[in-house]
């Protein structure tokens, strides 16, 4: 969540989007987007404005907010969309650049050149060279100081050029950094490269400053860019939809034509039925549509702040990208990104602690920030105390292991096993296996997330691979050579609800030979989490200090089935 605020004191929250208004037709008044809609800023086109004497001449003697009556944020685009259209030749920065100043406008977009995706490494290096230049001589030429400015970032589908382009306009006084060239990307569902920029830009812009993604303006994609730090949106989608009878929600695009009830109850919808809207007037029709999908667009961002101040803004994000393979793409791309060497930069800004459990909803889940910082904390930070001389491992079951009858069975059965002498319960370190997050050692789990997380009883073939990664990376940084170690697998065990249910636990059996870590086991789970596997050839980071590569030796690991056999190794 952040907050924009211009010169003048006006206001905007973030995540947000500037709906996009023709200056001199709109089907929906400015005014009223702001009144009845909650629209705290818009997008108008300077170019257009200038291009037409008369207009012109009107805003320039009543500035842009008396033109369209708008009290909040307007933002001014120089044309550069047209120019790379239609061609406008006669189009110059010097031009229209002060004009937006002269207008009134909030927030202005220099005469870029943007990137297409299509464009060969020497245009786009020729664009993002002269979008810099560009860039510099606007910083220069500035008179008024309650215009700020847009840098736009561009180098389409080449990292390095994003990087230059990034790395110099971080360097230059601007107040927002945009994303551009990604219109057509967007309209031809190509999410999966549109994120890639986003990530590669993202490395490299000063976290301070807002990014606004031009032209994303469907409902169904404002959670994943939110969630890869765009703070801002602009689209004329919610009209030029309506144009074609389209009717926007939040998992696509449905037609009008094809509706018998309206999924929706915003107050355009809730007035009316498919039938009567299809025989209104085509006008009357369009207006309709305009405000409904104007309404969606609106109550996402609020839904989306809503899940960033609960901080589960990744689970809305896995929800809405089930909604379109293309989007379920992009995610899995994005969770290729967290597992890469660029983990870190990712959960680097999530919270340590949460205010709320996590939802496992699918492999997905696996990848949220929020998983990898606990990961690389646990492989980073925590190391078993010198006094620990075995270890057991206890799966976690139907519920997380404080709140579970079982667990607290067995930790009865060690009690009772070991006597009160405390030296000898602190010799034994209990770690348990969790579906969602790996291993868990005991004494975390107080802390969020080890015991916030809720998943299904059934765990699935992607929660199996990475709990068997996550035993071997924990065993291998923690080594237990000489340590006796043992795993309970019960046949069955008692339920929150009191009564017996049956334990599947034949991942674990199976895996059991691959968990003394010789380096012929470890292969096979190479790939899996870098935070869960040590590197080879590095020496393990636990306070038995042998090296990883060398532990070929280690005692196979004891299962158990119950808590007689848990008890007699115990004793």
């Amino acid at each position: 969540m952040g907050k924009f605020t211009t010169s003048s004191g006006k206001e905007m929250i973030t995540p947000n989007i500037l709906p996009v208004v023709h200056p001199r037709e709109q089907v929906i008044p400015a005014r009223v987007m702001h009144d009845r809609f909650g629209v705290d800023a818009i997008f108008t086109n300077a170019f257009i404005i200038h291009q037409d004497e008369g207009l012109s001449r009107r805003v320039l003697d009543g500035g842009i907010h008396a033109h369209l009556d708008f009290p909040s944020i307007i933002a001014t685009d120089s044309g550069a969309f047209q120019h790379y259209m239609y061609g406008t030749g006669d189009l110059e920065p010097g031009t229209i650049e002060p004009f937006q100043e002269r207008i009134g406008s909030d927030l202005g977009v220099i005469l870029d050149q943007p990137v297409q995706v299509d464009d060969t490494r020497e245009v786009a290096i020729r664009k993002v060279h002269t979008t810099l230049e560009r860039a510099k001589l606007n910083v220069d030429r500035r008179h008024a100081p309650g215009t700020a400015w847009y840098g736009p970032v561009h180098g389409g589908r080449f990292p390095d050029l994003l990087e230059r382009s990034a790395t110099v306009l971080n360097g230059l006084d601007f107040a927002v950094h945009a994303l551009g060239g990604v219109v057509k990307l967007l309209n031809d569902y190509q999410f999966t490269l549109v994120a890639k920029i986003v990530l590669h830009a993202k490395q490299w812009l000063d976290p301070s400053r807002p990014v606004h993604l031009f032209g994303a303006g469907h409902p169904m994609v404002f959670s994943l860019f939110t969630a890869l730090g765009c703070d801002l949106f602009d689209s004329a989608a919610y009209s030029l939809f309506a144009r074609e009878g389209r009717y926007l929600t939040t998992s696509g695009t449905l037609l009008l034509d094809d509706l018998v009830e309206f999924p929706c109850s915003c107050p355009a919808c809730s007035a009316s039925t498919p039938r009567e809207t299809r025989g209104l007037p085509p006008s009357e029709r369009h207006r309709f549509l305009c405000e409904h999908n104007l309404h969606v667009t609106m109550g996402e961002f609020k839904v989306i702040r809503e899940h960033v101040r609960a901080q589960t803004l990744w689970e809305l994000v896995e929800t809405r990208c089930r909604a379109h393979p293309c989007l379920l793409e992009a995610l899995r791309m994005v969770n290729q990104w967290h597992r890469s060497r660029h983990a870190g930069e990712v959960s680097a800004g999530e919270p340590i602690l949460g205010r709320h459990a996590i939802f496992y909803t699918g492999p997905e889940t696996l990848d949220r920030p929020i998983i990898h910082r606990f990961k690389e904390d646990l492989a980073s930070r925590y190391k078993i105390g010198k006094e620990v001389s075995r270890m057991l491992l206890l799966p976690e079951l139907d519920v997380n292991a404080i709140s579970s009858p079982q667990h607290a069975r067995w930790q009865e059965a060690i009690g009772e096993t070991l006597g009160s002498d405390p030296a000898a319960r602190a010799r034994l370190l209990v770690v348990l296996l969790n579906p969602v997050l790996g291993v868990i050692p005991e004494d975390l789990l107080p802390m969020h997330p080890c015991s916030h997380n809720l998943y299904p009883s059934q765990v699935d073939a992607t929660q199996e691979r990475r709990l068997v990664a996550s035993i071997v990376g924990f065993l291998a940084r923690n080594d237990v050579h000489g340590k006796p170690v043992a795993i309970l697998i019960p046949r069955s065990f008692t339920g929150e609800d009191g009564m017996q249910h049956p334990f599947d636990g034949h991942y674990l059996e199976t895996n059991l030979p691959m968990i003394p870590l010789g380096e012929t086991q470890r292969s096979h789970l190479r790939g899996e989490l870098v935070e869960d596997l040590p590197r080879e050839g590095t020496r393990a980071r636990g306070t038995f200090g042998m090296d990883t590569a060398t532990r070929h030796d280690l005692e196979p690991v004891v299962l158990l089935r119950d808590e007689k056999e848990l008890t007699t190794w115990l004793a």
